[in-house]
């Protein structure tokens, strides 16, 4: 822990907005960790990591929600770890989960489907990032290759909405778009990554407003999807009555918050920064 630091009343609020996505997102990966890892029976040690950086992830986010002034470092080092841990879970994902399987690369879309999915560790790989910019937020770090730090989060919101968007996808490509909600994600949540990238290089009126647009839409379409995911689950057979099996099989029902946590970061910077 450093001691305090003089923030602004906009960082300070900015520094909160994202501790709050990282205490309210990082519980939710490693309850789809649990549940994906609890059906395969927890074969690998390295199943439990997930968890375990979660949590580091979470206590992490409190910390800067309660005192956003303080643990810059801490936060910077929490969020390595996270970063590692979703590289090292996306390396296993790749390796098990495609390399591994009969056919490898030449069943490509089937193992994506099917097996592992590829994005889901670098959830932590994005939370983890978030976080180290927010301990970087508080220390006042200068730009990183004359890129202030509220412009590299704006990047990092625009590159996880693109990624959440092509998990999605390919999970609804499995469920053969049997309901016209599932092309959602390719709506707005891929013009909020677009829009994010073009306000980035050239932030301006017309594409701040067109940009907050998008993502007020896309932080309403995480509900709807979660609203989704939970009728996903409903419709398995017999539905909640066997909730613990169903969960396992059914659509992952916080996956599509995603959406709405990083949607509201680049809200908070576009507003605080």
């Amino acid at each position: 822990m450093i001691s305090g630091i003089s923030l602004t009343s906009s960082t300070e609020l900015l520094i909160r907005s994202l501790a709050t996505v990282v205490a309210m997102l990082a519980p939710t990966t490693a309850w789809e960790a649990f549940l994906g890892h609890y059906r395969s029976g927890f074969a690998l040690k390295a199943q439990y990591a997930p968890l375990a950086s979660a949590a580091l992830l979470t206590v992490a986010g409190v910390a800067a929600l309660i005192s956003p002034s303080q643990w810059g470092t801490a936060l910077q080092i929490v969020g390595g770890l996270g970063i590692l841990s979703g590289l090292i879970g996306a390396g296993y994902h790749h390796y098990y989960g495609i390399v591994e399987k009969p056919g490898g690369y030449h069943w490509l879309l089937h193992h994506l489907m099917y097996h592992a999915p590829p994005f889901a560790p670098l959830s932590h790989v994005a939370l983890g990032a978030l976080l180290m910019l927010t301990g970087s937020l508080v220390q006042g770090s200068p730009p990183i290759f004359g890129i202030a730090m509220r412009q590299w989060i704006v990047y990092l919101c625009a590159i996880t909405l693109a990624g959440t968007v092509a998990q999605s996808l390919i999970l609804h490509y499995r469920g053969a778009f049997n309901n016209l909600l599932m092309y959602l994600p390719a709506t707005f949540p891929l013009l909020a990554s677009v829009a994010l990238i073009w306000y980035g290089l050239s932030p301006a009126p017309f594409t701040e407003t067109f940009t907050v647009t998008c993502l007020w839409v896309t932080f309403l379409i995480g509900f709807v999807g979660v609203g989704m995911h939970i009728r996903g689950v409903d419709r398995q057979m017999g539905g909640f009555y066997i909730g613990w099996a169903n969960l396992w099989q059914g659509p992952p029902i916080t996956a599509p918050l995603f959406f709405s946590g990083f949607s509201a970061a680049a809200l908070a910077v576009i507003r605080w920064g």
